[in-house]
């Protein structure tokens, strides 16, 4: 155990300090504060000392730069108190030992980089307090490390439960949070960093290359929780958020009712949001096992569900439903007839809220519709020693990009069909074909080997007449194969990427059934 008689304070966050200060006076410790902290707790009538009574500097210098940076001081942190010579010295130095330091750093990566000059930026680098906790950390046994305002609680919980001590197990776990902390804040300054270039004397940031992306790129995942298992029983598993790029993701998703979400149930969700995310119309998308078994645009959400619902109504059994606006009374109503593990949208009526939480087991969530960032959201795949890493699959196609390359040009009606379900099978396991008419799938095909077996299975799968739809295909078609499997039932437009070294043969069949076919000069392949 460690007995805390002395604590130096330097905190940027005056949130819960004065209760801190006052419960560690409760313990009789001596407290020592860097300037601003220490005119914060005189403010509040509370006793400490200012940090230049442990220095050999007379005040700060440099407009507050340097004000911790100081033999004495640090020696006060550094010396292990076990070691006979190292106390010798500090009291020659006339300094006693303090016993906690406690930290807060400026907040540098909670600033917004593009609205700030750089000299404002440097100016939010923390050197004193970075160093005064990196000291802590090494001389744990001795000195106890506080990386943040958030482990206060922990701190007093310890001194009531160990009479005004701090045991070595605690003070062990502190050191290796304030080296995480130092190392996540170091990445930030380094990341802003990346960014500047030198132009005509001035620093700007650089407006980074599309094609780009980063050498280095570091992780450092923080278990949120731990799921019951993995993909299967036998598998551990638990949700981890990067703390080094964090994003308004899984993590901050509200769950308003139901058991535990499953391994599974977040893949699931993950795929049924990307799905209505790229809708701007009022879309349903019902996921299972990681691919849409129906998607729909509808009037209101009740509208969409009914008709994503026609698309696949057996294989929406325990499945993942997904919207991207309000669901209201009247879906709530449509939605407790059937069952399904997971709801998911933006916002919820209370009515809704009120008639979904008789499931009890199911798992209600609140998430608000982000768009994908190009690098922020990078996706990683994990191979035997390594990870592949790319850039979202956020690639949108505007009209005018598109071409139209039979003799038959589809109408308004048909060409919504097409570009509704262009971005359905961009969601879908390859090799991947999705059948559409009036903004619903009718049929779709997924994961197979050859692209014309999954033109098959999305005409089997199909519940309703496929006559004047329209088909997407995720890749180029490289046989005419698919298009007649198209033209026999009724298929009037098919979008696909084209660049086959058979487009010609596959654009003949098409003008042989007159069928209305369209270039998109993109691939949606998905693994």
């Amino acid at each position: 155990m460690l007995k805390i008689k002395r604590v130096l304070l330097s905190v940027y966050s005056r949130e819960k300090l004065e209760e801190f200060a006052k419960s560690l006076k409760k313990f009789d410790i001596e407290i020592y504060a860097t300037p601003g902290t220490h005119d914060f707790l005189k403010s509040r009538k509370i006793n400490s000392k200012p940090i230049l009574d442990l220095s050999s500097l007379k005040k700060e210098v440099l407009g507050g730069r340097v004000k911790t940076l100081d033999q004495k001081i640090f020696s006060s942190i550094l010396a292990d108190k076990s070691n006979a010579q190292h106390m010798k010295e500090i009291e020659k130095l006339k300094i006693p030992p303090v016993d906690m330091v406690v930290v807060d750093l400026y907040p540098f990566e909670k600033n917004d980089y593009t609205r700030r000059e750089f000299e404002e930026m440097v100016e939010l680098i923390d050197i004193g307090g970075i160093s005064l906790l990196r000291a802590a950390a090494k001389n744990f046994r001795s000195v106890v490390p506080v990386p943040s305002i958030d482990y206060y609680d922990k701190i007093i919980d310890a001194l009531k439960e160990n009479n005004g001590s701090i045991p070595l197990k605690l003070r062990l776990e502190l050191a290796k949070l304030s080296f995480e902390r130092t190392f996540v804040y170091d990445y930030h300054i380094f990341s802003y960093f990346s960014e500047l270039k030198v132009e005509n004397g001035g620093i700007f940031e650089i407006k980074r290359d599309e094609n780009e992306i980063d050498k280095n790129i570091y992780l450092l995942l923080s278990r949120e929780k731990i799921l019951r298992y993995g993909e299967n029983p036998h598998q551990e598993a638990g949700l981890y958020y990067n703390l080094i790029n964090p994003i308004d993701g899984w993590i901050n998703a509200n769950q308003i009712s139901g058991i535990e979400p499953s391994f599974n149930n977040y893949l699931d969700m993950e795929s049924a949001y990307s799905i209505v995310r790229d809708f701007e119309k009022c879309c349903c998308a019902i996921v299972k096992h990681n691919n849409p078994c129906g998607v729909a645009i509808g009037e209101t959400t009740a509208d969409a569900f009914s008709r994503a619902l026609l698309t696949d109504h057996d294989s929406a059994f325990g499945s993942i439903i997904a919207f991207n606006k309000t669901v209201d009374e009247e879906c709530a109503k449509e939605l407790k007839n059937l069952f399904f593990e997971v709801i998911l949208a933006p916002n919820y009526t209370k009515e809704a809220i009120s008639i979904l939480k008789r499931k009890k087991r199911l798992r209600i969530f609140q998430k608000k519709i982000n768009k994908l960032e190009k690098f922020r959201h990078l996706d990683f795949r994990k191979i035997e020693g390594g990870y592949l890493v790319q850039t979202p699959d956020i690639c949108t196609i505007k009209p005018e990009d598109m071409k139209v390359v039979t003799k038959r040009k589809p109408d308004k009606e048909t060409f919504d069909d097409l570009i509704f379900a262009w971005k359905c099978v961009k969601n879908v396991k390859s090799n991947a074909i999705v059948i559409a008419k009036e903004e619903r799938t009718i049929g779709i095909g997924a994961g197979q080997m050859s692209r014309v077996d999954s033109a098959k299975i999305a005409v089997m799968k199909s519940r309703s007449p496929i006559v004047g739809a329209v088909l997407a295909s995720d890749g180029f078609i490289p046989f005419r194969d698919t298009v007649d499997v198209a033209a026999e039932n009724g298929i009037i437009a098919i979008i696909q990427p084209g660049g086959s070294i058979r487009d010609e043969e596959v654009i003949a069949a098409a003008n042989e059934n007159n069928i209305a076919m369209i270039f998109t000069g993109i691939r949606h392949f998905r693994h």
